[in-house]
Protein backbone atom coordinates (compact mmCIF):
# COMPACT_ATOMS: atom_id res chain seq x y z
CA UNK A 1 0.00 0.00 0.00
CA UNK A 2 1.05 3.60 -0.15
CA UNK A 3 -0.29 7.18 0.74
CA UNK A 4 -1.10 9.52 -1.97
CA UNK A 5 -1.39 13.32 -0.45
CA UNK A 6 -2.09 16.45 -3.00
CA UNK A 7 -0.45 19.75 -3.29
CA UNK A 8 -2.50 22.97 -2.23
CA UNK A 9 -1.89 26.15 -0.76
CA UNK A 10 0.07 29.03 -1.06
CA UNK A 11 3.22 27.20 0.35
CA UNK A 12 6.62 28.10 -1.45
CA UNK A 13 7.79 24.80 -0.22
CA UNK A 14 10.26 23.01 -2.74
CA UNK A 15 10.62 19.63 -3.39
CA UNK A 16 13.34 17.62 -5.16
CA UNK A 17 14.31 20.93 -6.79
CA UNK A 18 10.72 21.43 -8.07
CA UNK A 19 8.26 24.51 -6.75
CA UNK A 20 4.73 23.31 -5.49
CA UNK A 21 3.30 24.45 -9.22
CA UNK A 22 5.70 21.93 -11.09
CA UNK A 23 3.64 18.94 -9.08
CA UNK A 24 -0.11 17.45 -7.77
CA UNK A 25 0.44 14.47 -5.59
CA UNK A 26 2.96 12.49 -3.75
CA UNK A 27 3.15 8.96 -2.94
CA UNK A 28 4.96 7.77 0.00
CA UNK A 29 5.36 3.99 0.37
CA UNK A 30 7.79 1.55 2.24
CA UNK A 31 11.14 1.09 0.02
CA UNK A 32 10.99 -1.02 -2.59
CA UNK A 33 6.99 -1.66 -1.50
CA UNK A 34 6.16 -1.04 -5.63
CA UNK A 35 7.75 -0.47 -8.63
CA UNK A 36 7.93 2.90 -9.66
CA UNK A 37 10.32 4.76 -11.51
CA UNK A 38 10.65 8.03 -13.33
CA UNK A 39 8.89 6.41 -16.60
CA UNK A 40 5.82 5.09 -14.34
CA UNK A 41 1.99 6.43 -14.97
CA UNK A 42 -0.70 6.21 -12.11
CA UNK A 43 -4.46 5.27 -12.29
CA UNK A 44 -5.74 6.75 -9.17
CA UNK A 45 -9.31 8.41 -10.05
CA UNK A 46 -9.82 6.27 -12.66
CA UNK A 47 -9.43 2.22 -13.11
CA UNK A 48 -6.52 1.16 -15.74
CA UNK A 49 -7.55 -0.81 -18.72
CA UNK A 50 -6.32 -4.60 -18.74
CA UNK A 51 -6.39 -4.81 -22.76
CA UNK A 52 -4.52 -3.25 -24.77
CA UNK A 53 -3.09 0.04 -22.72
CA UNK A 54 -0.84 2.53 -24.37
CA UNK A 55 -0.80 4.77 -20.98
CA UNK A 56 -3.46 7.40 -22.40
CA UNK A 57 -5.89 6.89 -19.79
CA UNK A 58 -3.80 7.26 -17.18
CA UNK A 59 -4.01 9.93 -14.14
CA UNK A 60 -0.74 10.99 -13.48
CA UNK A 61 2.74 10.31 -14.47
CA UNK A 62 5.80 10.37 -11.83
CA UNK A 63 8.20 13.17 -12.12
CA UNK A 64 10.62 11.91 -9.84
CA UNK A 65 11.32 9.19 -7.57
CA UNK A 66 13.93 9.33 -4.55
CA UNK A 67 14.69 6.60 -1.91
CA UNK A 68 15.72 7.20 1.91
CA UNK A 69 16.53 4.74 4.31
CA UNK A 70 13.24 3.15 4.36
CA UNK A 71 10.88 5.90 2.48
CA UNK A 72 10.12 6.12 -1.37
CA UNK A 73 8.54 9.16 -2.37
CA UNK A 74 7.65 9.90 -5.82
CA UNK A 75 6.21 12.91 -7.60
CA UNK A 76 3.42 12.88 -9.31
CA UNK A 77 1.72 15.20 -12.44
CA UNK A 78 -1.50 15.08 -13.72
CA UNK A 79 -2.36 14.25 -17.06
CA UNK A 80 -4.16 16.01 -19.28
CA UNK A 81 -6.48 13.86 -21.13
CA UNK A 82 -9.77 13.72 -23.80
CA UNK A 83 -12.11 15.57 -21.97
CA UNK A 84 -10.34 17.16 -19.01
Amino acid sequence: SANISFSGGDSTDVEFGLDMSAYDAIIVCDNNAIPITETSLIWFETTPPFEVNDGSTADYSVVAVRHSLNYTKAILKRRVKNGD
